[in-house]
């Protein structure tokens, strides 16, 4: 919140709200498939002095999945930073939602829960920071799982960046997911889903990360 204060007491060094928005945050990875009056209106909320209905705005009310975004960072990242910089910093990219691998050296991330109870929550910390206890989250994994996680790192990094090839069609990813199921041999002939065979195909193909969040409370064995 407050990005307008924020870029009037910098004399718009960093850009204007919207310009904060789209680099130093991660909400074009919650608007870049949404209306544009969806992102002008969490602008508007960003801005002022409150977000409360932001959650809310981008159609993500509470749920029994959760929503539990700990503060991630990589440590190869942090050495460049470093060593360019003097000091680690945060990466948006690094703090996307079932993000487990950097997708720019394909490592697994080291994350801290510690913003997420009262006590971490007013404080600020930078990358290896010792009181933020950071530890791979995507630890123990059968082998198997850490090309699934990169692709989910990589497709998140792109959703970000607004660097999906062809952007974004509504009627085109239908089809596309259409097809793929055909391929599969997922749709009835005339046309409908085969459910059951569908379910049992993805839990196959995610069981390997289906012991870590948010897959632990989407995909299951039963």
């Amino acid at each position: 919140s407050h990005l307008e204060e924020f870029s009037r007491r910098t004399g718009g060094a960093y850009g204007t709200p919207v310009e904060l928005a789209l680099r130093h945050s991660v909400l074009p990875y919650f608007t870049i498939f949404r209306p544009a009056d969806v992102f002008n209106g969490a602008i508007a909320a960003i801005s002022g002095s409150t977000v409360e209905r932001l959650k809310f705005l981008l159609g993500m009310p509470a749920s029994p999945a959760g929503a539990l975004y700990p503060l991630s960072h990589c440590n190869a990242c942090a050495i460049d930073d470093i060593n360019r910089f003097g000091l680690a910093y945060w990466h948006c990219v690094h703090q996307l939602p079932a993000s487990y691998l950097c997708p720019i050296h394909h490592e697994p991330l080291l994350t801290s829960e510690v913003r997420l109870n009262g006590l971490g929550r007013s404080q600020l910390f930078l990358p290896r920071d010792p009181r933020l206890k950071s530890h791979v989250a995507a630890i123990d994994l059968a082998s198997s799982a850490l090309p699934l996680l990169e692709r989910l790192s990589d497709l998140a990094a792109a959703t970000l960046q607004r660097k999906l090839p062809g952007g974004f069609d509504e009627r085109s990813l239908q089809a596309c997911y259409r097809f793929g199921l055909a391929q599969m041999g997922l749709l009835t002939p005339a046309g409908s889903i085969r459910a059951t065979e569908f379910v049992k195909a993805l839990v196959a193909h995610f069981g390997p990360i289906s012991t870590i969040p948010p897959f632990n409370r989407v995909v299951s064995a039963s």
